[in-house]
């Protein structure tokens, strides 16, 4: 386990681990789950968040008394090759890339299950519409992600 995960779980309540990550109570709200957050270690090194009760990952990390930076490792580019510091960056836009395609995956589930419930014709709650609009919000800041990155 990376010195940056350890220092992350050691804020957290509940930590349990999970497949090739951990859960944990989220730290930003107080829902009745109490493995609503998942933290997992990316390929770079990065810490990887989601709360599956939708708080914000700037609020769970706030809430953990941290920054985003910490969150990432620290670079030390200034030891590297021309060569090195460019596969370092194919590196991170590949996460990126890779992070944009998961979320694209689990928000338009999200739509999906919507729209099978309207089929059914069944009416959207105010919390189900809120949610499908995050979904939205979440697939629309994923295309711009992978339109930026020439993807």
């Amino acid at each position: 386990m990376s010195v940056l995960i350890e220092s992350l779980l050691d804020r957290l309540e509940g930590v349990r681990r999970y497949g090739k990550g951990y859960r944990a109570k989220c730290p930003a709200h107080d829902g009745k789950s109490t493995t609503s957050l998942s933290i997992t270690e990316g390929d770079d090194g990065r810490i990887l968040l989601h709360d599956f009760g939708g708080c914000d990952p700037l609020a769970v990390i706030s809430a953990c008394g941290l920054q985003i930076a910490d969150l990432f490792p620290k670079r030390c580019t200034h030891y590297t090759t021309k060569k090195q510091r460019k596969e370092l960056r194919q590196l991170a836009r590949h996460a990126d890339w890779k992070a944009a395609q998961s979320m694209l995956e689990f928000e338009s589930r999200v739509v999906w299950v919507a729209g099978k419930q309207i089929k059914k014709g069944e009416p959207l709650n105010d919390g189900d519409e809120a949610r499908v609009d995050m979904a939205m919000h979440r697939i629309a800041e994923s295309g711009r992600i992978l339109h930026e990155r020439n993807y």
